[in-house]
């Protein structure tokens, strides 16, 4: 339960750290994105990350059968879980969320 209530609480804190960011200091630039990204989302990732883990290993499922039903490559499936930023994290993780059935949010 505290899991899940920090999935979804870090991800207001960074709309809300990103917002203030960019009223006092104006546009934001990729780097910054970036780095609160990396800030405020970072222990998100690593949370997803061991919940990804063991629902797979959980359903029996490998990494090349997983990444082979989603269309993703396997390289990417393996920085899914182990929480690392990369392009498209975001959207590919809610795939794989979709794909194993798990209710985080």
């Amino acid at each position: 339960m505290n899991e899940s209530l920090e999935l979804h609480n870090n991800r207001i804190i960074f709309s809300r750290a990103a917002a203030n960011y960019e009223k006092m200091f104006g546009f934001l630039s990729d780097k910054m994105v970036k780095d609160l990204r990396k800030w405020f989302l970072k222990p998100s990732w690593v949370i997803e990350a061991r919940h990804f883990r063991m629902t797979r290993d959980i359903l029996g499922l490998s990494q090349p059968d997983v990444a082979e039903s989603l269309n993703i490559s396997i390289a990417d499936l393996r920085k899914l879980e182990v929480g690392v930023d990369f392009f498209q994290r975001d959207a590919l993780a809610n795939q794989l969320k979709s794909y194993l059935q798990l209710p985080l949010s």
